[in-house]
């Protein structure tokens, strides 16, 4: 009697409870697969972090490259404006100069001499006219030699005008390129951080559902009675509450 009683004790909890662990079986390899799958794009997410870490190494390096050539070509621009105010200095002191030679051109030439020839021999009342020319062709003989070191300088400072123009828009494409590169890594990195943190919030809750799971099959595999091992009967029936809780734990042998 008592034998028959652990029968149907058996029996049950065969038909009314645990056969319905053989879903839970197919619930966790699922559950095992995502949680497997969240592993892999975690690994993933990690190969992208290192690409990121790689790619701000990269946006400092351009960084600082363009930090050192700015601060040279503003050390150069500064030479320029100084050197360019000094020929401009120049210039300025010189242009009085100018200014009287030209007027006293234009005075010569609009008082013309012509002296009387005959024979040959003029009476040089003209003297002081040809004088005035030989005058006027020495003083424009020294303001050339003044001017010409200013044009020199004013010529080199062309060509350094020519240099800084180019470095100036080769630092301004280099500037607006870091700063493409910032916005589009940081917003690459907001990506990475949204990403990240979902799948971590997904392992967490498949594990937890998981071990939720799994302690149900354990609370199933202890309500399989002692009576398991006393017939052949019980030892079959046993077998199957067996593959019906332990499916996930060890193959179903």
């Amino acid at each position: 009697m008592k034998t028959l009683m652990y029968v149907f004790g058996v029996l049950a909890l065969l038909f009314c409870g645990c056969f319905a662990f053989a879903s839970s079986a197919d619930d966790i390899n699922q559950i095992q697969g995502q949680l497997n799958a969240d592993f892999t794009k975690q690994a993933a997410l990690v190969t992208v972090s290192s690409t990121q870490d790689k790619k701000a190494d990269d946006i400092k390096f351009v960084y600082d490259a363009y930090t050192k050539t700015k601060a040279k070509y503003d050390q150069d621009l500064t030479a320029y404006n100084t050197k360019a105010a000094e020929v401009m200095r120049g210039y300025q002191l010189l242009q009085p100069s100018v200014e009287n030679y030209s007027q006293r051109v234009q005075s010569h030439n609009a008082h013309q001499c012509t002296e009387t020839c005959r024979n040959g021999s003029c009476d040089g009342s003209c003297a002081w006219y040809t004088n005035e020319r030989i005058q006027l062709d020495a003083n424009k003989a020294q303001l050339q030699q003044a001017a010409a070191p200013l044009d020199a300088q004013a010529s080199q400072l062309q060509t350094d005008k020519g240099y800084l123009d180019q470095t100036f828009e080769k630092l301004n494409l280099i500037q607006q390129g870091v700063k493409s590169d910032v916005a589009a890594w940081k917003a690459a990195q907001e990506k990475l951080k949204a990403d990240w943190l979902a799948n971590e919030a997904e392992i967490a809750a498949l594990q937890a559902t998981l071990a939720k799971v799994k302690g149900e099959n354990d609370a199933c595999l202890a309500k399989i009675p002692p009576a398991c091992q006393i017939s052949p009967l019980l030892d079959d029936q046993c077998e199957k509450m067996h593959a019906a809780c332990g499916r996930m734990f060890d193959g179903n042998r």
